[in-house]
């Protein structure tokens, strides 16, 4: 049966093959031929009534495979590299929940560039095709997706935590506890999916060869599909769906009592104000809690932005081929023998299959769009950069006209000294101070 971890060997493979076995019966109507069986099992001739709509869709298709995939590629790679730099190499690195993002943008990264071999290879390098790139590829796609997703499930378990659970259960969301579950779940990833090392290989079709699970091992395949389906779609998406729930309502509530309590605060401030006339107004003391308050939720909101952006955009991207794959699978226990892929199947499989890559590569948009924090540690980013770039020219240039005029290493070395206490005090506007630290790590 199709399977969602078959989503790049589809992309490439399915859509040359569909134009390869189409043909036109004496009643009018279009035949697809089983060009599947090796990985699907049996499916008979899938009728489709209407060449023109066929024809439309096809073409539309194509238009996403020649454009649409490397462009998300080439947005994905470059977003994703720039999310583990702020999160890894600004104030953010000691926030768990930073660490889960970025290593969610590093195992994004990754598919997409499996899918980037794939797509190359309808311009003649073909390496997907050939033994050993085939099983390394498709074991790198599947490893990849499942960490990607249960980073998503990681995080949104840690949110769980700290905002619905007691607060002595928050100190189990620690850097340590963060880096041990992830390094637990690599490891059954690659135990997991190893069996892809031998079951999958090249096989020899009319068009040419085809990486595809060997028909030999199918059985085994099938059972294993049927843990994949577990550990891979239906763990993942309900307990995401249902602690995304119970956070909502927790993130609701909270923003309702917040809301009161700075009304409160803002109206006993005004009327305090209101008392002094004589002297000119000074900030009182209320006007200073409501702004650390302010201040206060507006850090710890950050990360539950991002967390609702990153289960928002996945929800959307991966629920409806998961649903898709479900109702095949289904379909394929109900009725193992005649198991059919009716035309609109096959339509849905293709459009959701490009959103579910769509994914992989859009988060630094979101990212970018619904948190501040974000936005600053990109700007730390950009100016830490441009110091080590300035730096780095001014000792060239430096460095090259002592040498011109015969100056001393002494010379040298005070110019360097000069110039590092000019960049230093450069650096002191531009980094963050000790609070910010504190007030950075206690978003979480």
């Amino acid at each position: 049966m199709i399977t969602q971890n078959a989503c790049a060997w589809e992309l490439i493979n399915i859509n040359s093959l569909f134009e390869k076995y189409i043909e036109v019966e004496d009643t009018g109507t279009l035949t697809m031929q089983p060009f599947l069986n090796q990985w699907t099992g049996h499916i008979n001739g899938t009728r489709v009534a209407g060449f023109q709509t066929l024809m439309t869709m096809q073409m539309f298709v194509d238009k996403l495979k020649w454009y649409y995939t490397p462009t998300i590629i080439t947005i994905g790679l470059l977003g994703n590299l720039l999310s583990v730099i702020v999160f890894t190499q600004t104030t953010y690195r000691k926030v768990s929940a930073a660490f889960y993002l970025a290593m969610l943008a590093v195992f994004d990264s990754i598919f997409l560039m499996t899918l980037l071999l794939i797509w190359v290879s309808n311009f003649g390098f073909n390496l997907y095709n050939t033994e050993g790139w085939c099983q390394f590829t498709l074991y790198a796609s599947l490893i990849s997706c499942f960490m990607s997703e249960w980073c998503v499930v990681a995080f949104a378990l840690e949110r769980f935590i700290i905002l619905c659970c007691k607060p002595n259960l928050a100190k189990l969301c620690s850097m340590f506890r963060t880096k041990f579950l992830l390094i637990g779940l690599m490891i059954f990833a690659v135990c997991f999916y190893f069996h892809h090392s031998w079951t999958a290989g090249i096989i020899q079709l009319p068009m040419g060869p085809m990486c595809s699970p060997l028909p030999n091992y199918m059985k085994i395949i099938q059972i294993l599909n049927i843990i994949d389906i577990l550990v891979n779609l239906l763990i993942p998406d309900l307990t995401i769906i249902v602690m995304t729930s119970v956070i909502t309502i927790e993130v609701i509530k909270r923003f309702r009592k917040n809301r009161l309590l700075l009304r409160s605060s803002t109206s006993r401030s005004t009327q305090t104000n209101n008392l002094d006339t004589e002297n000119e107004p000074q900030p009182t003391r209320h006007e200073s809690d409501v702004s650390a308050a302010l201040s206060e939720i507006e850090r710890k909101l950050n990360v539950t932005r991002l967390f609702f952006g990153t289960v928002i955009v996945y929800l959307i991207c991966h629920v409806p081929s998961h649903v898709l794959r479900l109702k095949m699978f289904l379909t394929s226990i109900l009725d193992p023998v005649n198991l059919k892929m009716s035309f609109s199947d096959y339509t849905f499989q293709q459009f959701f299959h490009y959103l579910y890559f769509t994914n992989f590569g859009i988060k630094f948009f979101i990212y970018v769009t619904i948190c501040s924090a974000y936005r600053r540690g990109m700007k730390e980013v950009g100016l830490n950069l441009y110091n080590k770039i300035h730096k780095a020219l001014y000792k060239r240039r430096y460095h090259g006209e002592m040498a011109v005029n015969g100056h001393n290493s002494t010379s040298i070395e005070d110019q360097d000294a000069t110039l590092a206490s000019l960049i230093g005090s450069n650096n002191q506007k531009t980094e963050p101070d000790a609070t910010r630290n504190k007030q950075v790590e206690s978003i979480v």
